[in-house]
């Protein structure tokens, strides 16, 4: 039988960005806890999501920011240390506000589904389509970060600067 995978709780300070979450998440990344910064915010996650189901990730986070959602349920795939994609569930809720009502801590839940993803690819036209879509991710990746440094290029910069000007203009 297909199940998920309980990856752990984490907790998001939206004012700051900072994460806390649970190291199973890292470890199904392919990370270490030695190979990962002190100070966490959302972009270390946000940065490895394939490019495809990156709008609805960062939609969901905007709505978060701005108040205009109190939760969300997404599934998204997002790269590993290795370059390889696994799937991933986030649900979240805004769980404290300020005097003024605007969110300030949200907390989640994340899942492994790739296991239910994978058992759904019963074809070989879609077992086709993922491998084409993970050489495209792994492309893109590329195309964002620096290959010896693992830190975003000018083209990942870009796309992070994006979500950070929307974040400030709230």
């Amino acid at each position: 039988m297909s199940h998920s995978k309980n990856l752990g709780n984490w907790t998001w300070d939206i004012e700051t960005h900072l994460m806390t979450y649970n190291l199973m998440k890292i470890n199904a990344l392919g990370y270490d806890a030695g190979e990962i910064p002190a100070r966490v915010t959302y972009a270390f996650f946000t940065d490895k999501i394939y490019i495809e189901d990156y709008p609805v990730v960062r939609d969901a986070i905007l709505a978060i920011m701005k108040g205009e959602s109190d939760n969300f349920d997404v599934t998204y795939r997002i790269r590993t240390k290795y370059g390889g994609f696994r799937w991933f569930q986030d649900r979240c809720d805004v769980t404290m506000r300020d005097d003024n009502g605007k969110p300030i801590i949200a907390a989640g839940i994340t899942f492994d589904v790739t296991e239910i993803k994978l058992k759904a690819t019963d074809t070989i036209e879609d077992v086709r389509d993922l491998a084409t879509e993970s050489e495209t991710a792994i492309a893109f990746a590329s195309e964002r970060m620096d290959p010896l440094t693992h830190t975003l290029n000018h083209m990942g910069m870009d796309a992070r600067l994006a979500i950070e000007i929307d974040a400030v203009s709230l």
